[in-house]
C-alpha cells in the first residue's frame, strides 16, 4: 500500500520549485497549489470542474447561500476568480423553495455552458419533490434566455425525488441527461435518459415524448454517467441492487430511446460481478469502455476501480486483472471522477481514509494507470497521490486536465469548523502523447512526432516543424513576403517592394519584367514604323535593315507588365506580331538595338 503525503504546506524542496513534476503540487496555482473557497459561510461542495480552451476554470457544485443551491465559479489560470464572469466570477442560482444540487457542467463549442442537477419544489405540494434542474448560461455567466424558459429547464419525471447526474451534447448539437426517478410510494429508483433539442426542447422522437425509462419493478437502481457511444447510442453507469448487494451496472441505450441495445452485454446492461457502484462512463481512444468507481473489498473495505469493456460489453480481460484495475490505499476508498489523458492514461480521482472512526481522515488521492490497467508509477513516484486538506474530512469529486500543458486540477470539499469549502487542487504533470521527448506545454503538436522545438524547419511546407514561429518557413529570405508573392525567397533585396534597378538584367520587384532605360532618339526612333496602328488581329514592325537589326521586342501594357518578349526571327526588316492573345487598349513595344533602345506605342482592338 503506497502512499504519498501532501500537505498545504511545502514541506520539501520540490514542492518549491517554479515547475511542478507529475503528481507534485503546482505552486504557480492558489497557495501553492491548492485553493479553498468558502462561497457563503455554509457547505460548498464542487462536482465537477472543466477547463474552457482560454485556460479558464469552470468548478460547480453545491453552494450555501441560505439552503443548498447550483453555485459555478470561474477561476482564472492562477486561480484567481474570474470578476468577469457572472457576479464577480460566482454564478449562484437561489431557489427559495428548498435545496437544488448541481452535479454536472458540459461546456459548448461556443462557449456556453450547461449545468445538471436537481431542483427542489416547495415542500408542502408534494413533500420532498425534485426535478431535474437543467440551466444554460453565456459564456459571460448569465442564463441564456434563449433556452428553454428563461435559460432554465425544470423537468418532472414522476412525483417524488429526481435527480439529474450527467449532461453530454451529441455531435448533432442535442443534449442528453441521465439520471434517476423515485419510484412514487417505494424506495426503489429507476434510469432515466431524456434528450433536448439545442433550444431546451425535449425531442419528442426520442424514447416516450423525449424521455426513456426504465428497470421501473422491483430493482433499486441509480445511473450516474452518460458517455456517447461509437456507434452513436447512449453509455450509462452507475449501479444497480439486485438482491441487497449494490452491483456497479453499466447500460446501452439506443440512439431513438427506443430501447436497450440487445447487442450490448446482455439485453443491453451489464451487471459487473463486482460489488460497488460506477461513477464515471467514458470511451477510451482504443474502444475500450471505460468505468471509474469503487469496487467492495472483503478485507480491507472498498478499493478504487476502473472496468474496461469491448464495444460489445464483453469483459476486456487484458485490461489490469481480468477486466478491473483496482488500488486500495485506506479502509474506505470512492473513486468518483476519471480522465483519459492524450497519451491514453488513466487517472481516477476520489476520497480515500479509514473513515469516521479511523485513523485517517479522508482526502484527495488520485491514482493513474496505463490504458492496459497497470499502475503508472510516474504518477507521484507510486501512481498514487494523496493530498491532505483538512484534518476533519475532504472529498473530490471532479477531475480536468489542462489542455495547454497537461496540468491535472481535481475539485472537491474541504471540511472545516464552519461547513466545507469549495477546494481545487492541482499538479503538475508530463504527457508527451507523441513520443518525441517534448511533453504538451513545449511542445506546438503533441500529436505528430516530427514536429517538436529544436527540430529542423522543412521549408514551404506550411508547419511550424520546430514549434517556432520565428523560424521562416514560407519567407526564407525574411524580407516580409511569402513564397507566392516573392520571385526569389532566397534573396532579400528582391521582392514586390524593392525598387528595379535599369537595365541589369534583373526583376528586382518582382514585376516581370527590369526597368529599361528609354534611348529618345529621334533619328533612331524614325527608322522603325509599325502599322496598321490601330491594329487588329496582326501588327507588323518595319525597320531599315540597311541600317540596323533589332535583339528584342518586348511587348507590355500601359502599366509596365511584361506580355511577351520576342528575340528570334527578327531579321529581314519586317516582324510580324500577332495580337490575339493580347488584351485591347494600349501596347507598349520596347525595342532593344545595339545603338539604344526605342519604344512604339500601339492601340490594339
Amino acid at each position: 500500500m503506497a502512499k504519498i503525503l501532501t500537505t498545504l504546506c511545502c514541506l520539501t524542496f520540490f514542492y518549491c520549485v517554479s515547475i511542478a513534476q507529475s503528481g507534485e503540487l503546482d505552486p504557480s496555482f492558489a497557495t501553492d497549489g491548492i485553493l479553498l473557497m468558502d462561497l457563503g459561510g455554509g457547505t460548498d461542495t464542487p462536482h465537477d470542474i472543466v477547463v474552457q480552451p482560454d485556460g479558464k476554470i469552470l468548478v460547480g457544485g453545491v453552494g450555501t447561500i441560505g439552503d443548498f443551491n447550483f453555485a459555478l465559479v470561474r477561476l482564472l489560470e492562477d486561480g484567481t476568480p474570474d470578476s468577469t464572469f457572472a457576479d464577480n466570477g460566482v454564478y449562484h442560482y437561489n431557489n427559495t423553495n428548498g435545496s437544488d444540487l448541481l452535479y454536472d457542467i458540459e461546456l459548448l463549442d461556443d462557449g456556453s455552458i450547461l449545468l445538471a442537477g436537481s431542483y427542489r419544489h416547495p415542500f408542502s405540494s408534494p413533500p420532498a419533490n425534485s426535478d431535474f434542474f437543467i440551466n444554460k448560461l453565456t459564456p459571460n455567466g448569465v442564463l441564456d434566455t434563449t433556452f428553454g424558459t428563461g435559460g432554465i429547464i425544470i423537468e418532472e419525471i414522476d412525483l417524488g425525488l429526481d435527480y439529474a447526474r450527467g449532461i453530454i451534447v451529441t455531435e448533432n448539437n442535442q443534449i442528453a441527461v441521465c439520471g434517476y426517478s423515485h419510484v412514487p410510494d417505494s424506495f426503489d429508483k429507476r434510469n432515466v435518459v431524456l434528450l433536448y433539442n439545442a433550444d431546451g426542447t425535449l425531442d419528442t422522437d426520442f424514447g416516450t415524448d423525449g424521455i426513456f425509462l426504465w428497470n421501473d419493478i422491483g430493482i433499486s437502481t441509480e445511473m450516474y454517467s452518460i458517455a456517447l457511444a461509437s456507434d452513436g447510442n447512449f453509455l450509462v453507469a452507475g449501479y444497480a441492487n439486485p438482491g441487497g448487494a449494490n452491483r456497479v451496472a453499466i447500460y446501452k441505450v439506443l440512439a431513438d430511446g427506443s430501447g436497450l441495445d440487445p447487442t450490448f452485454g446482455t439485453n443491453g446492461e451489464i451487471l459487473a460481478a463486482v460489488e460497488g457502484a460506477g461513477r464515471n462512463i467514458q470511451v477510451h481512444s482504443n474502444g475500450n469502455i471505460l468505468i471509474a468507481g469503487y469496487a467492495a473489498n472483503p478485507v480491507s473495505g472498498n478499493d478504487f476501480a476502473v472496468l474496461a469493456y469491448h464495444p460489445d460489453g464483453t469483459p476486456n480481460t487484458d485490461f489490469g486483472v481480468e477486466g478491473i484495475f483496482k488500488v486500495d490505499v485506506y479502509t474506505q476508498d470512492y473513486g468518483n471522477g476519471m480522465v483519459i489523458q492524450s497519451d491514453g492514461k488513466i487517472l481516477v480521482v476520489g476520497e480515500s481514509g479509514d473513515g469516521p472512526f479511523g485513523g485517517n481522515p479522508s482526502r484527495f488521492v488520485t491514482v493513474r494507470c496505463d490504458e492496459e490497467g497497470v499502475l503508472d508509477s510516474s504518477w507521484g513516484g507510486t501512481g498514487i497521490v494523496e493530498t491532505v486538506t483538512s484534518t476533519i474530512f475532504a472529498f473530490p469529486h471532479g477531475i480536468a486536465i489542462q489542455p495547454s500543458d497537461g496540468k491535472v486540477l481535481i475539485a472537491g470539499a474541504t471540511a472545516s469548523t464552519g461547513g466545507n469549502d469549495f477546494t481545487v487542487v492541482r499538479y503538475g504533470n508530463y504527457i508527451d502523447a507523441d513520443g518525441d521527448g517534448s511533453p504538451l506545454g513545449e511542445d506546438c503538436n503533441d500529436a505528430n512526432a516530427v514536429i517538436f522545438p529544436g527540430n529542423d524547419e522543412t521549408p514551404y511546407n506550411s508547419i511550424d516543424d520546430d514549434c517556432d514561429p520565428a523560424t521562416p518557413d514560407d519567407d526564407l529570405d525574411n524580407d516580409g513576403f511569402l513564397l507566392a508573392d516573392d520571385c526569389d525567397d532566397m534573396n532579400p533585396g528582391i521582392n514586390p517592394d524593392a525598387e528595379d534597378i535599369p537595365d541589369n538584367g534583373i526583376d528586382e520587384d518582382c514585376d516581370g519584367m527590369d526597368v529599361i532605360t528609354t534611348v529618345y532618339d529621334v533619328v533612331l526612333s524614325q527608322q522603325f514604323s509599325v502599322f496598321p496602328n490601330p491594329a487588329t488581329d496582326w501588327l507588323n514592325l518595319h525597320y531599315e535593315t540597311t541600317a540596323l537589326q533589332p535583339s528584342e521586342v518586348i511587348i507590355t501594357d500601359v502599366m509596365g507588365r511584361k506580355l511577351r518578349a520576342i528575340q528570334e526571327n527578327l531579321e529581314g526588316g519586317n516582324i510580324p506580331i500577332s495580337l490575339s492573345d493580347f488584351p485591347s487598349g494600349v501596347l507598349i513595344l520596347i525595342i532593344t538595338t545595339e545603338k539604344g533602345i526605342v519604344m512604339k506605342r500601339v492601340v490594339s482592338e
